[in-house]
């Protein structure tokens, strides 16, 4: 939307009849010239100037979930296939901005920008038994970055509006980390656009002072302090490249020098499997979590420095090596929130902006630490290769080799949704390396296995003609069924491989399995759900897959919006995954 047609809109006679019309327009203008252009609206009566505004957008613009809870995920999906751009919720007053915080805990700890729009009753009618009424101030605690109090729609409080989105904005906007902010914005009646309220709104069109959201908002400046990396002359130095869940800008900038890193004899990049270094080419070491299981073979892949770039992997194997090493760790993040439970390190928090520069200055030299870590890399892989042509061979499915069956197979451009459990450990351990054209995202800040369906259906709006294959197990479709109607509902082109198992069988791989007592009711808790008639009753295909070639024909097929039941044989996928991932086997 311009200038022109800002100006069209507030000379239109129903955002003039009242001030809630003229102040909702106002705001979501204002909005938008602080770089908030997507949002998703569930629909009530108290959000009714807001709405009415939006629906002046473009349709791509915005989204309507009826689900309050599903439209939280929706935004965050949409939010990290845009690169973190800001995403706008709006919801009316009451329970409906409850049902936000699961997506707002995971956008917390992934760092996704969320802006969170609740109206509210006036100050008169709170604490009186008011209808759809309860208490929305704060209501997200520490899981939002900032609360802002909105004053009522008001000429006398237009300066005070415009003063707190612009507060507001430093979260959404700059080189500092990433959150989300609640904005309470109470409305007084009369709500419908056209209704006069008695005051007079054509003096307060005249005394807005347009020009102040016209005009382009300042960028938000932030200091950058560049750490001191010194000690940049060592043998050896093991990058680890974790999921990209914060500011990647400046780690694409520097994919050309970490291309020349590889090749150093001294340096080792081990690359997790939500990050886009696995499939660019870059040369890495994707078996890690193989490799480090093999306690024996620690000392000898000890480095003498560790950079980690974004958060550690999910990897035990892994986590339990930084730890075993104790060598220095200069950590690239774009906040300084660096505990990791059972870590204790010397940690260095370097801004990710210094990256490049830190990069240029690195002088290695141990020939041999990197010969032994890609020994160790191709004995894995080659042994994961056997295994799966094993497999493909006897046209036998297993869970885990879904990632070896599917990256190869995605069309170009595709966006992987890989989901939390069993499907992320997976697609850790056994997604190939190499140059893939894929993006891969994961709900990880949080670890929940909630609301992914709904993630994916946000993911696809970004641009609805880019696949997005979602990886997702029975327990965790289960936890997102509406989701499914959603998803249904909304533009774009998503595929779920639902991978069903039985339940919840990573339970089978911790200690509480060997106990004697109704493991299969309170762990397992396998889903009593007939998928295919889920996926008919909300209009999406559906297809089931026992086999690998079953897999690969549908890999290869071409459906807008399909559900994939993925039939697991949970015993003898286990004995084959433990024979791979298990010492000594």
């Amino acid at each position: 939307m311009n200038d022109k047609d800002i100006s069209q809109l507030l000379d239109r006679a129903e955002f003039l009849a009242n001030t809630n019309s003229l102040w909702g327009a106002a705001f979501v203008l204002r909005l938008q010239r602080l770089g908030v252009t997507r949002f998703v609206v569930s629909p009530g009566s108290r959000n009714t100037p807001l709405v009415f505004a939006l629906a002046e957008l473009p349709g791509h613009a915005v989204q309507v979930v009826v689900d309050e809870r599903s439209a939280g995920f929706v935004a965050l999906g949409w939010s990290k296939a845009s690169g973190k751009a800001p995403v706008a919720l709006v919801c009316t007053s009451g329970s409906a901005l409850g049902h936000y915080l699961p997506a707002l805990i995971e956008a917390r700890y992934s760092h996704t920008p969320l802006v969170v729009i609740s109206a509210d009753r006036p100050p008169e009618l709170q604490e009186c038994h008011a209808g759809q009424t309860v208490d929305q101030a704060e209501i997200f605690g520490h899981y939002v970055g900032g609360f802002y109090a909105a004053p009522l729609p008001d000429f006398s409080n237009w300066d005070a509006m415009q003063t707190l989105l612009d507060s507001a904005a430093q979260f959404w906007s700059g080189d500092r980390a990433l959150a989300s902010v609640h904005i309470n914005q109470p409305f007084r009646d009369p709500l419908t656009p056209g209704v006069p309220d008695g005051s007079d709104t054509f003096l307060l069109k005249d005394l807005l002072d347009l020009r102040s959201f016209l005009c382009e908002v300042p960028t938000v400046a932030s200091e950058v302090q560049v750490s001191e990396l010194s000690d940049s002359h060592h043998a050896s130095l093991l990058i680890i490249i974790g999921p990209q869940e914060l500011s990647w800008t400046h780690f694409s900038r520097a994919q050309s020098a970490l291309k020349r890193l590889a090749k150093m004899d001294g340096v080792v990049i081990a690359s997790d499997g939500v990050s886009s270094v696995r499939f660019s080419g870059i040369p890495s070491v994707a078996a890690y979590d193989l490799v480090l299981r093999q306690k024996d073979m620690l000392d000898a892949l000890r480095p003498e420095r560790i950079w980690l770039i974004g958060d550690l992997p999910t990897s035990k194997p892994l986590r339990a090596a930084v730890a075993h090493w104790n060598a220095p760790v200069v950590s690239f993040q774009a906040d300084d929130d660096q505990r990791h439970a059972g870590i204790d390190l010397p940690w260095t928090v370097a801004p990710i902006k210094s990256l490049e520069h830190a990069i240029e200055g690195i002088d290695v030299s141990d020939t041999e630490f990197k010969s032994r870590w890609m020994e160790a890399e191709q004995f894995q892989q080659g042994a994961i290769q056997n295994a799966v042509a094993e497999c493909v061979n006897l046209d036998c499915l297993r869970e885990w080799q879904l990632p070896r069956l599917l990256v190869p197979r995605a069309p170009e451009g595709t966006r992987f949704l890989i989901a939390s459990s069993m499907p992320v450990r997976d697609w850790e351990a056994f997604a190939p390396s190499g140059e893939f054209s894929i993006d891969v995202f994961s709900n990880r800040g949080a670890n929940g296995i909630d609301g992914l369906i709904s993630t994916a259906a946000g993911m696809a709006l970004e641009d609805p003609e880019r696949p997005v294959w979602l990886i997702i197990g029975d327990v965790a479709t289960q936890h997102d069924l509406g989701g499914l109607a959603t998803l249904a509902a909304l533009p774009g082109t998503v595929t779920i491989w639902l991978i069903n198992n039985g339940g919840g069988r990573i339970f089978d791989f911790l200690p509480i399995s060997g106990v004697s007592f109704d493991f299969e009711r309170f762990y397992h808790t396998p889903p009593q759900l007939n998928f295919a008639g889920l996926a008919e009753g909300v209009g999406l295909g559906y297809k089931q897959v026992k086999n690998v070639s079953d897999i690969k024909r549908i890999a290869e097929s071409s459906e807008q919006k399909c559900l994939v039941e993925i039939l697991v044989d949970s015993e003898s996928d286990q004995a084959a995954r433990r024979a791979l991932t298990e010492p000594g086997n």
